[in-house]
């Protein structure tokens, strides 16, 4: 900073009776650095016709409004995260009078448990029925990416271009790619929305393209070769230094081969140290130093060599990616990490003062964390050796290739798994027989269960029902895709699914034609409580009409009920507050839907996954993991059917005749 600026800084901050400390003074000179930026970036030609006095005005008009912004929100997250950690260590210490031990308490509170006795709304689900929500908004792109693609394997580079090209306004006279386009749009900005209200600070960028290189790729170009491919194609004008001033070739090379290691070892696999306590999720998405493309076809040409996956697939990797962060904020504040550690206190002060055993303690609590850092996407990058993972990854896609191509036929159990949960959930097996059979011809159930997000067939992807996963950037990792789509397993399980979730908001949409909260037959109240379900949520549901083709009762029908009516029914006090039960009262609806249409048509969840906590490229782990290749479905059920939900019908049936 420049001298004369840090004195009148020091002195001004003297007269309000503070000190400014280095730290302090190199922030505000980060912070005018980078608003430079953002004021050149809005009208470049201008900024340069600016006198240096003109520009330096301009700014601080700039962080003047930046500084209130900031302040709001700040002060709203502070309120909204003390209302938050109330909620959390009542929730608690009322699960503790319930018998559940602090650290099962914090699992129920983070992921899907089937024993049906968290009573609470878990973040898991919570951010697969918001990813859901964004993802219908963008399904035109999906079936345009459907219809020009192999198989789903190798998308139509031409279309996809065109899908670039109109959502930068450049037409292309390609009507379905301009209307994917605006499908593109909306979801990224519903996704962006949402995580701003939840506490988040992303700021609208024109024409985001969301984007995902793929770590072997860049690894295995090296770092020249990866930075003459970005010198050629990234837009030079978002390379700005402090002055706003463009980088030359050196400094804009400098700031390509920091990016290239980034890239390359995956920031260190986003150790635990970048996203804790000194670092909101919040937050997250504010760093300034982004790679802009020039154009979609300097875009398409880095994808192309470089990219992780198809360009739908990075979408919707984004949208996932923000969907989780936001249900993390929405659960444990707009620093939910740091939140964990706090509740992780409190956990065990409460098992040591309720005798829990010490083993027992230490277990659980390995275990919540294991399944943090899983959800939260730390140490899920490639934590080793990257020749030795992409060595394993090849082994296990040919183990893929090779093994599963009879799987359609292993799929008759999810006959059994299904009757199993419809029983559980205190469904009649007649109505999943009726609604099992519409899900195969029923053209207006498959839509209706579109328009609410609990259709899976823009979720279902290669071997994640199985608790495996694939790399489809490689050969041998589309050979393993290919075979799970050919063989008709992909899409057995999507319709199974779609039938069972549409099951579940048709079986709810009926109750609340029947009963009110009051009178609900004892054994359903208990599993809507649950699922952190409560009166307030049926009262809203009640008010909905339950589809009239369908019987379903989900997303569409509870958004379709005017705010004033909520605001009379839950005795709100403003019609924003009236919104906010409504979304909260239909994601718990969704969610519900689609954790027992995954309980049913089994996938391992986040819970059963922190089983086995492997590490990608550590020798030791690759190894655990091809052993255990396909035994991870095998766990999952064992966990979810077999432990939690034959625990849940103890005093219905007895657990082992479950």
């Amino acid at each position: 900073m420049n001298p004369r600026c840090a004195v009148a800084i020091t002195q001004a901050a003297a007269k309000l009776g503070r000190a400014v400390t280095r730290a302090e003074l190199n922030n505000i000179e980060a912070k005018v650095r980078d608003m430079s930026k953002g004021v050149r970036a809005k009208d470049p030609a201008r900024w340069q016709g600016l006198s240096a006095g003109d520009r330096m005005k301009e700014v601080g008009v700039a962080l003047s409004d930046e500084f209130k912004s900031q302040a709001i929100r700040k002060a709203t997250n502070a309120s909204r995260d003390m209302v938050i950690a109330a909620k959390n260590e009542a929730y608690m210490d009322a699960a503790a009078t319930r018998g559940i031990t602090g650290f099962r308490s914090l699992m129920h509170k983070l992921g899907f448990i089937a024993d049906g006795k968290g009573g609470t709304f878990n973040a898991e689900f919570r951010a697969k029925a918001i990813a859901n929500g964004h993802l219908e908004l963008m399904r035109p792109l999906i079936d345009m990416d459907k219809k020009g693609s192999f198989f789903g394997l190798f998308s139509s580079e031409k279309g996809t271009l065109d899908v670039l090209r109109e959502y930068e306004g450049i037409s292309t006279g390609n009507a379905d790619a301009m209307i994917a386009a605006d499908s593109l749009r909306a979801a990224v900005e519903s996704a962006m929305r949402e995580f701003n209200a939840a506490g988040g600070d992303i700021r609208k960028l024109t024409n985001y393209r969301p984007q995902r290189q793929d770590q072997w790729k860049v690894y295995k170009a090296g770092r020249d070769k990866w930075v003459d491919d970005a010198m050629q194609n990234i837009d030079r004008r978002t390379l700005l230094d402090e002055n706003g001033v463009m980088l030359d070739d050196a400094k804009a090379r400098s700031f390509l081969q920091e990016a290239w290691w980034n890239l390359a070892s995956d920031g260190l696999a986003k150790d635990r140290g970048g996203v804790g306590a000194s670092a909101a999720i919040s937050n997250r998405h504010k760093a300034h130093r982004q790679l802009n493309w020039k154009s979609p076809e300097s875009f398409m040409a880095m994808q192309s060599k470089y990219g992780g996956g198809s360009f739908v697939d990075q979408v919707k990797g984004h949208i996932d990616g923000l969907a989780h962060e936001t249900a993390l904020m929405e659960q444990f504040g707009s620093n939910p990490l740091h939140q964990i550690d706090v509740l992780k206190e409190k956990a065990k002060k409460l098992d040591k003062a309720n005798g829990v055993d010490i083993n027992k303690t230490i277990s659980e609590r390995n275990r919540f964390e294991t399944m943090t850092d899983k959800f939260a996407g730390i140490d899920q990058g490639i934590t080793g050796n990257v020749l030795v993972h992409k060595a394993f990854s090849v082994m296990k896609d040919l183990n893929i290739a090779n093994k599963l191509g009879s799987i359609l036929t292993s799929q008759l159990a999810d006959n059994g798994t299904a009757i199993a949960t419809a029983r559980a959930l205190n469904i009649p097996l007649k109505e999943w027989a009726s609604m099992k059979a519409k899900g195969y011809t029923n053209d207006q159930l498959k839509n209706m269960a579109k328009s609410n997000g609990i259709a899976f067939d823009v979720m279902i992807d290669n071997l994640v029902r199985l608790g495996d996963s694939t790399d489809a950037t490689g050969i041998s990792g589309k050979l393993a895709q290919l075979t799970m789509k050919v063989s008709g397993a992909n899409m057995f399980t999507a319709m199974h699914r779609t039938a069972f979730a549409s099951l579940v908001e048709s079986h709810v949409g009926s109750l609340t034609r029947k009963y009110d909260w009051n009178t609900l037959p004892a054994k359903d109240k208990a599993i809507l409580e649950g699922k952190g379900i409560g009166e307030q949520d049926w009262n809203i549901y009640r008010l909905a009409e339950v589809d009239p083709e369908s019987g379903l009762l989900g997303f569409s029908q509870i958004n379709a009920v005017s705010s004033a009516d909520i605001k009379q029914a839950t005795a709100s006090r403003t019609l924003k507050e009236a919104e906010a039960l409504r979304r909260e009262a239909h994601l718990k609806l969704t969610a519900y839907a689609l954790e027992e249409a995954e309980t049913a048509v089994m996938q391992p969840s986040l819970h059963s996954q922190s089983i086995l906590p492997l590490h990608k490229g550590e020798v030791l782990s690759e190894l655990g993991g091809a052993v255990s290749q396909f035994k991870s479905f095998a766990i999952g059920f064992m966990n979810q059917h077999m432990y939690q939900r034959a625990e849940m019908m103890c005093g219905t049936v007895n657990k082992y005749a479950y």
